[in-house]
């Protein structure tokens, strides 16, 4: 069911209740104000993989809470109570502001992103444009200023020293590749324009994300595809590299208690904390999943990736109250089940 509008906006009328779709209700007041019964949250990317899980995490957290969810396709998930969703280009600041003035959400969540193997001129326009067009369609509303949490990455990082790790939000971020610095300029973009124009923006440096309903591009994902009960043989890179991996549920409430709780200015690592690498990985997955074929050495002559050791430092995560609620075990598990259905 899609419950976006295509008709321009309307004149409202101070404190009349209007129904959108299926029982879900909004209390409009004049233009400038917020809705006085409600916590209305606009995550944009909403049907990427942590777009989802962070939507319905939203809604679960508050029964009289509502989700708007924006993206550039036509709704495609399944319907859900106090949500509705806008089909909108996260660059057309017009189409954005009039998404916002209708909806005048308390926290935005903005998860809209490039993919990875995206083009250089994708990545750039997206992750750092993207950002700075969202800005721009809050500040040309008079009058709003609600609290954005930046999905960013730990990507930011880049290569670090030993004694550097685990990556605390202090460390210095020098990436290695055109996604990690596209997202530490959306960073900068961001944290300024908030502290020139004091729109309360928090920083979401998310790592390795794992869990049931992952796709091929990323690394649990592409060897849950290939791990099928059986003989065979897998594919996979260097297997001397660590990672830090965390669970897309861990990922949607750490996101939400960001948003509910972070201070403005901060930036805060999204991750486990745990060191991996990724033969210990492997190793987990083969065990869960009966598969007998061949896994290829540790030291099967793949180049180190230049990144030979990213982990996260999550204390100040912590500090807002996050608790790890998924092992990996449990993430592997369930994406290993769901890859089979």
């Amino acid at each position: 069911m899609y419950l976006g509008h295509s008709d321009p906006p309307r004149k409202r009328k101070a404190s009349a209740l209007v129904s959108l779709a299926d029982g879900l209700l909004w209390r409009r007041g004049s233009a400038g104000t917020t809705f006085a019964s409600v916590t209305t949250h606009l995550v944009t990317g909403a049907q990427g993989y942590v777009g989802r899980y962070l939507t319905r995490e939203l809604l679960d957290r508050r029964s009289d809470g509502t989700v708007v969810g924006v993206g550039r396709s036509v709704h495609s998930g399944e319907a859900l109570d106090r949500y509705a969703y806008e089909a909108a280009d996260i660059l057309d600041v017009p189409r954005m502001r009039t998404v916002l003035d209708r909806y005048r959400p308390e926290r935005i969540f903005h998860l809209a992103a490039a993919p990875r193997n995206g083009s250089r001129a994708e990545i750039a326009q997206t992750n750092v444009l993207g950002t700075v067009s969202l800005l721009d369609a809050i500040l040309g509303l008079e009058g709003y200023r609600p609290r954005i949490v930046i999905g960013s990455s730990g990507g930011v990082y880049g290569a670090l020293d030993d004694d550097q790790l685990p990556a605390s939000e202090s460390a210095p971020c020098v990436p290695v590749d055109v996604h990690g610095a596209s997202k530490l300029a959306a960073e900068h973009m961001a944290r300024i324009i908030g502290e020139r124009h004091g729109v309360c923006v928090m920083l979401a440096r998310i790592f390795n994300v794992c869990g049931p309903g992952q796709d091929e591009q990323h690394v649990c994902g592409r060897l849950a595809a290939q791990l099928r009960p059986g003989e065979g043989e897998i594919r996979v890179g260097n297997l001397g590299a660590t990672r830090d991996f965390i669970d897309v549920r861990d990922v949607a409430n750490a996101l939400a208690i960001i948003g509910e709780r972070g201070a403005c200015g901060e930036a805060y690592n999204v991750s486990s904390g745990d060191e991996m690498p990724i033969s210990g990985l492997v190793d987990k997955m083969v065990s869960i999943s009966g598969f007998t074929g061949v896994v290829p050495p540790a030291d099967s002559g793949q180049r180190m990736p230049s990144v030979p050791r990213h982990y996260g430092d999550v204390t100040r995560l912590r500090e807002l109250g996050f608790v790890q609620r998924h092992r990996i075990e449990d993430s592997l598990r369930d994406l290993i089940a769901e890859q089979r259905r």
